[in-house]
């Protein structure tokens, strides 16, 4: 019988939509943030945390199904990309100001 796995599906999803905003719908000053790894980590996180995370139960085998299952859904591309642009605007924020309006504690 095949190994079964707890997969947090949205971890993947939320990493497919920043990169494909990198490649097409992302501006020059926020590809240098994106290029930065400590920012592109903030936003990362701050995505996660204001996304309803979904888990499954699966094998590695069906670990890709399940994904496409969830990646298809236009309502939850549309919430992530907007979450990708608030967060890049709060890190835009947060470097122009001596105190930083993105705080991020999440070790991982």
């Amino acid at each position: 019988m095949p190994e079964k796995m707890l997969v947090n599906l949205t971890l993947l999803a939320v990493k497919e939509e920043l990169k494909t905003y990198k490649l097409t719908k992302c501006p020059r000053q926020e590809q240098e943030i994106l290029g930065n790894q400590n920012s592109a980590r903030k936003l990362f996180d701050y995505i996660l945390k204001r996304t309803p995370n979904i888990y499954a139960v699966v094998t590695e085998e069906t670990v890709k199904e399940k994904y496409r299952q969830i990646s298809k859904s236009p309502q939850q591309k549309k919430q992530i990309e907007k979450l990708i642009e608030g967060g890049i605007k709060q890190l835009i924020g947060s470097d122009s100001s001596p105190q930083p309006t993105l705080l991020v504690s999440c070790r991982r």
